[in-house]
């Protein structure tokens, strides 16, 4: 990795880790392998690949893809890796268009961190799919939706996102996003060694 720049807090999502028993890693070899890359700081939450490191500001696509050979190469799984600073998780926070779900069904309300642009088009044949009172909305590479009548029946499907947006993307939900903003600014706020 480079060291040029000034280190600010990332935070990286990786996708389908530890779920129904496949792409298995341990948090603490997650954490081995950022500190090997560089990183300072490296913490994980849960156990479903989120990490949160310092690293060199406007690196974000190089944390990406470093982070995803050095879990291919030791891990021997390859997923993929949704890098954002602790700036832009605070952004997305501070943008959610659905205040009253966040305070009141935070277990509901996801977030989906996309690879990169969304085709905003396509967020209408989304919505479309919608039958259990779903709500979306496109804010910036973010997608939020809630899920008013729970996650497991809906028919708004990672698979289908993804094709419509023509984008990646991993969610968490609101409870996990605001839990790893401040894990953020706390890893920032911890003096260097």
């Amino acid at each position: 990795m480079a060291t040029g720049g000034i280190p600010i807090s990332h935070v990286a999502l990786l996708r389908g880790v530890n779920v129904g028993g496949r792409n298995r890693i341990a948090m603490d070899a997650l954490r081995q392998i950022a500190t090997a890359l560089g990183f300072v700081g490296a913490r994980t939450h849960l156990q479903s690949g989120n990490l949160v490191f310092l690293a060199p500001d406007g690196e974000g696509a190089a944390i990406e893809e470093a982070l995803r050979l050095s879990i291919a190469q030791q891990r021997g799984i390859d997923v993929p890796v949704f890098v954002r600073t602790q700036p832009a998780m605070a952004a997305a926070i501070g943008a959610n268009p659905f205040a009253e779900a966040a305070s009141g069904d935070p277990s509901h309300l996801l977030v989906t961190f996309s690879s990169g642009a969304p085709r905003r088009d396509r967020l209408a044949a989304i919505a479309a799919a919608a039958r259990l009172g779903e709500r979306v909305e496109l804010v910036g590479r973010e997608l939020f939706i809630h899920y008013a009548g729970g996650v497991a029946g809906s028919r708004l499907t990672t698979a289908l996102i993804d094709r419509e947006l023509g984008v990646t993307g991993t969610a968490r939900n609101w409870t996990t996003v605001l839990a790893l903003e401040a894990l953020a600014r706390s890893v920032a706020d911890t003096p260097a060694n």
